[in-house]
């Protein structure tokens, strides 16, 4: 082989080396690219949620009603927006026997309520046995709960309602 051809083998040689550590470091490249590409954009789209966010009304309030014939504590929307992913968890105080409850909605619309029916640990709390006990000890029987209920606006603020103590009943017994 003679040195012209040697040097042009070496050349070509030397040339796809070159081109194949080109070619790596391209595709390196794209892929960072592409990655930069859809941070951006999730960056943009979490941006437009926080402006959203910041310029939304999100009227959402609530009142809470007891229904003594139906045992029922029911939270009514009295806001002019929809809540979103709402939760109404009721947490047992005193002499009311049993434990959390909650029920969820995934939207209530203006004057649209959420409720829960407490009827099952107030009869256990107004039982014979349970009137019985407080007529003994010359109490009253309080059933009171605290109520709080969750929600998210349609731009995903949070809100949170709640009351520390709702009464049900008092029943007074006296020693016989």
């Amino acid at each position: 082989m003679d040195a012209p051809v040697a040097v042009a083998w070496i050349a070509i040689i030397v040339t796809l080396g070159i081109a194949i550590v080109g070619w790596a470091r391209a595709n390196r490249a794209d892929t960072r690219a592409t990655r930069a590409l859809e941070l951006a954009e999730a960056a943009e789209a979490r941006a437009h949620r926080l402006e959203s966010a910041q310029f939304e009304r999100g009227d959402v309030q609530w009142e809470v009603d007891w229904d003594e014939a139906g045992k029922t504590l029911t939270a009514r929307s009295v806001g002019l927006d929809t809540a979103h992913n709402v939760e109404m968890i009721v947490d047992p105080l005193l002499d009311m026997p049993g434990r959390r409850q909650s029920v969820s909605a995934a939207l209530v619309k203006p004057t649209g309520s959420i409720g829960l029916d407490l009827g099952t640990p107030i009869a256990a709390a107004t039982s014979h046995a349970a009137r019985a006990r407080a007529r003994h000890a010359g109490r009253e029987i309080n059933l009171s709960v605290r109520a709080k209920v969750t929600w998210c606006t349609a731009a995903g603020q949070a809100g949170v309602a709640q009351w520390d103590e709702i009464s049900l009943m008092n029943i007074y017994e006296t020693r016989e």
